[in-house]
């Protein structure tokens, strides 16, 4: 399975969790005046797969 290590991330558009036990959420800065949630899933297993990717669309200058 890939995403075990310490350190690995997910990136798409919608992200789906499970978990036993949420903290959070916390509200944290994004890309300039937008804002963001964190929150912290635990658990065993706490598991989250991407459910929409990231669309690239050209002319936006966004990072994939």
């Amino acid at each position: 399975m890939i995403g075990t290590e310490l350190g690995d991330g997910l990136r798409g558009e919608r992200l789906v969790c499970r978990g036993r036990r949420m903290r959070g959420p916390w509200l944290v800065a994004g890309t300039g005046s937008h804002r963001a949630i964190r929150l912290v899933l635990e658990g065993l297993p706490a598991e989250a797969w991407v459910e929409k990717p990231m669309r690239l669309t050209q002319g936006r200058g966004g990072t994939p």
